[in-house]
């Protein structure tokens, strides 16, 4: 099964995969198959984001789950589209050297994860999931800011400035990541940017005490 979703994913996907990508991905379908039996609770959310960023791969975790599904006579959830998905994003390591436009977004992605440690004192788990949906918003962002295309929602102006109010250390943070990614892309962020990214460092934050 593994070796006939890779090859499904290299009619797809057009950049090259890591050569033991079929290991890989046996050993996470094993793995997801005993996380159903014995651990049901245990289910990854589906990532919105992920099918926005990485349509391709997500095509292929969509055929992934239904061949395992049909194939085994099991019922995989669909938040393993959005596992299987990031499992090809992470393969694509030998392309992703060469692609300078994507090196230079994981050098912006790296400097704001410092920003937040150094702000809050604390040191990110960059394998939580909160942190990879962070990470895929700030890929989402970074492109928009690229095509100034960002996002314009008029219903969030009250709810910015109420966050703005209650969450001051939030606000400056977001701030810092604005100005920072203005900086290097000189653009300017509007509002509803601002607040989205303190949404996401807010979830970060918390999660991290909570755990603490």
């Amino acid at each position: 099964m593994s070796a006939a979703i890779v090859e499904r994913a290299q009619a797809l996907i057009p950049r090259i995969l890591n050569p033991n990508m079929i290991f890989s991905l046996a050993d996470h379908i094993n793995f997801a198959i005993t996380r159903l039996t014995h651990y049901k609770s245990a289910q990854l959310p589906f990532s919105y984001d992920v099918e926005q960023l990485y349509p391709q791969e997500t095509d292929v975790g969509y055929y992934a789950v239904r061949l395992i599904n049909r194939r085994l006579n099991i019922q995989l959830p669909v938040s393993e589209v959005t596992a299987i998905a990031m499992h090809f994003v992470n393969s694509q390591t030998n392309d992703l050297a060469t692609n300078s436009s994507v090196n230079s977004d994981d050098e912006m992605i790296k400097i704001i994860t410092k920003i937040i440690e150094q702000e809050y004192e604390l040191r990110i788990n960059q394998t939580e999931f909160t942190y990879n949906r962070f990470v895929m918003h700030l890929r989402y962002y970074i492109k928009r800011m690229k095509k100034h295309e960002q996002i314009s929602e008029n219903d969030n102006s009250k709810l910015f400035n109420t966050m703005r109010h209650d969450e001051p250390e939030i606000y400056l943070v977001a701030k810092r990541i604005a100005d920072y990614v203005d900086s290097q892309l000189d653009t300017n962020s509007n509002d509803d940017e601002l607040f989205y990214l303190m949404i996401y460092v807010k979830r970060i934050v918390n999660k991290i005490n909570t755990q603490a």
